[in-house]
């Protein structure tokens, strides 16, 4: 057996130094290219966002407004 067609050109020393630098997980080498070479540049910022407080006037219009739909809500049911 020849091995494979990936390791055919390479050297018995190479390919030790390849898994020494893979190490046991190889996915902590993938880790370490994709933090070399930036994929996406996102940058951040802080941003400010006013959200108005409800009030207990805000409050008594929505209040008074689902009474309303239920009494609208009732009249068409016995019209029915």
């Amino acid at each position: 057996m020849t091995g494979s067609k990936r390791t055919d050109k390479l050297s018995q020393e190479q390919i030790k130094n390849i898994s020494e630098q893979v190490g046991e997980n190889p996915f902590e080498a993938i880790q370490q290219m994709f933090k070399e070479v930036p994929l996406v540049n996102i940058d951040t910022k802080d941003v400010n966002i006013e959200i108005p407080a409800l009030t207990s006037e805000d409050i008594d219009k929505y209040v008074e407004y689902l009474n309303l739909r239920v009494e609208k809500a009732g009249t068409i049911i016995d019209e029915r």
